[in-house]
This record gives structure tokens, C-alpha cells and sequence, in this order.
């Protein structure tokens, strides 16, 4: 058994959106070892709740975590720096800089209201272009 120089709890799974958000709340650091990610929710989830995040630069980890700015972006499998992202993180005397950092880019970037807002600017885009497109099809046949 490995010996850690902090406590570990194992959570059994849960999809319960109230006892994610009390779990995310009891941690000071979210950690996402994962080499192969697209843009995961959990991470999404963690900073909502103002909790800085570690993962590695890999799909859209780096894109949702501002390196230093509201977690910590590891060398694609370093092991080193990923460990110290974590320490970096955990100990860093702006923490709650951090925290509220990673809770701001959430709702400015990944809310239900932005992501509405950006689906209704892509619709409209299209509908646009479709509406030009066909108008210009009946001016060339007249």
C-alpha cells in the first residue's frame, strides 16, 4: 500500500447532482489524470464550484484550465509536473484567487446562457447565409 503525505478518501460513484456539488466543495484541488480528454464535464463541474483544477495538456483540458490563472495545465505525461501542479495549486498563497478565477470561466464560457447565446449566433449565421444564398439564386434567375 502506497503511504501518501495527505488523506484519500474513495467516494463510491454518485450522478446525484447535490452530492456531486458537496464532494466537489469538500476538495481543494480537483485532478484529472487523464491522457485522453475532450472537454470534460467533471472539470467543468469542479471550477463552477471554485475549485482550481490539474490536468494535463491534452483536447480541451488546456482550453477550460488558464495555466496559473485558475489551475494548472501538466506537460503531456509528465508525471513530475503534474505532481507539481498539484503542490503549486494546493499550496499556492493566492488560492482563493484561484478559486474565484475558476469559478468566473465557467459561468463566462460554459453556462447554459452562453452556450444558448452562441448556439442562437451560429443559427443565425446560417439562416443568414442560406438567405442570401437563395436570394441571390432569384435575382440571377430574373
Amino acid at each position: 500500500q502506497l503511504s501518501l503525505p495527505f488523506n484519500v478518501h474513495p467516494l463510491p460513484f454518485t450522478g446525484k447532482e447535490n452530492e456531486l456539488v458537496n464532494v466537489y466543495n469538500a476538495v481543494d484541488v480537483y485532478v484529472t489524470p487523464s491522457l485522453q480528454e475532450n472537454l470534460p464535464n467533471t472539470i467543468m463541474e469542479a471550477m463552477a464550484c471554485g475549485i482550481p483544477c490539474v490536468g494535463f495538456d491534452t483536447g480541451g483540458v488546456a482550453e477550460m484550465i488558464d495555466h496559473l490563472h485558475n489551475g494548472y495545465v501538466a506537460r503531456y505525461k509528465s508525471t513530475e509536473d503534474f505532481a507539481e501542479g498539484i503542490y503549486r495549486i494546493a499550496t499556492d498563497p493566492e488560492y482563493n484567487l484561484l478559486s474565484q478565477q475558476a469559478r468566473r470561466k465557467v459561468i463566462a464560457n460554459y453556462s447554459e446562457g452562453h452556450i444558448a447565446k452562441k448556439y442562437i449566433e451560429v443559427y443565425n449565421k446560417v439562416t443568414e447565409s442560406r438567405m442570401s444564398y437563395h436570394s441571390g439564386q432569384n435575382n440571377a434567375l430574373h
